[in-house]
């Protein structure tokens, strides 16, 4: 149907907020003023009911259709635990093939990133590589000190269908809209921090973890205005290319951005390549990457890994 004023999530004859079971948002204390002025110009829909009794405590625009965003993780987590059960776990493994190349194998494990599983309370303590590091150890301990073909990101455990139909060239740019993958290391991003210069030159900038995947264009200059920070950062569509713009104060404090891979299958390999290199294994080919089309089967390999980890 045609949206209609009322239709807006809390509108200008809104009443304010009402009894238990009304139009209003009871139990809140304290209650939010009936109009707030960032809900004034929103569109949204809520229906809430008590689990215990099944009567409903609020509702509004309830038969309404819009795009689940965020909320749909509670579902893709709920049919994976009932899919999966408790006790699911996925590995991820490296093997040697006959053609020489360095297979890093993934099956969709989310937890290769800084975080601690199960979930613990305070800061991340590991370094956002510690799982490429981890497989690259058992790799060298298992004596290879030659790759003589390629270093293979193989993330073919799922079809490579990165993004949702409906998603923008914008909702891809940072870490809450990377690809999905069957390799997912450091959520499948990497941190860019740009920092200021002696005022007139260019900006500096670094990447943690500290892996050369984006080209970088620069043209972000340093002012003499120390409360000046208007900078920018965006992957360009449809490449690895990062334009950093705008404009920051000589000893400003640097700007952060989170910036999302468009391959994790390369990214992998790459910070495996570089894991290997760093403890003395020539490889001899290039980081590449595998995927599988929706309408192809896979099968993973039945060989005894290298390195594996779950």
């Amino acid at each position: 149907g045609t949206w209609k004023p009322r239709d807006r999530f809390v509108g200008a004859g809104d009443p304010a907020p009402a009894d238990k079971y009304g139009n209003g948002f009871a139990g809140v204390s304290p209650p939010p003023p009936a109009n707030p002025a960032w809900l004034i110009k929103q569109y949204g829909a809520i229906n809430a009911i008590d689990l215990k009794t099944g009567k409903p405590l609020y509702s509004r625009n309830a038969s309404r259709l819009f795009l689940p965003a965020s909320n749909m993780k509670l579902f893709s987590s709920a049919l994976a635990l009932l899919k999966y059960g408790p006790d699911k776990t996925f590995a991820t493994r490296v093997l040697l093939d006959g053609a020489g190349n360095l297979i890093l194998e993934g099956s969709g494990d989310p937890s290769m990133s800084a975080r601690s599983y199960p979930y613990r309370k305070g800061p991340n303590t590991l370094a956002p590589l510690h799982a490429i590091e981890e497989l690259a150890e058992q790799v060298v301990a298992h004596g290879l000190t030659r790759v003589p073909g390629d270093i293979v990101g193989d993330d073919r455990a799922l079809p490579w269908d990165p993004y949702p139909p409906s998603w923008t060239q914008d909702d891809a740019q940072n870490e809450d809209g990377a690809p999905v993958s069957a390799l997912v290391l450091n959520d499948n991003m990497l941190t860019l921090t740009v920092h200021p210069a002696a005022a007139g030159a260019l900006t500096t900038y670094s990447f943690h973890p500290s892996l050369e995947y984006f080209a970088v264009d620069n043209r972000a200059v340093t002012t003499a205005n120390k409360n000046e920070s208007k900078i920018r950062a965006v992957r360009m569509p449809g490449t690895r290319q990062v334009v950093i713009t705008g404009a920051i104060g000589e000893g400003h404090a640097p700007s952060t951005f989170t910036i999302a891979v468009d391959d994790p299958a390369l990214f992998a390999a790459l910070a495996l390549k570089d894991a290997l290199v760093r403890r003395g294994v020539r490889v001899d080919g290039d980081a590449v990457a595998r995927h599988r089309d929706v309408t192809e089967s896979f099968a993973a390999s039945t060989a005894d890994p290298l390195a594996s980890r779950t």
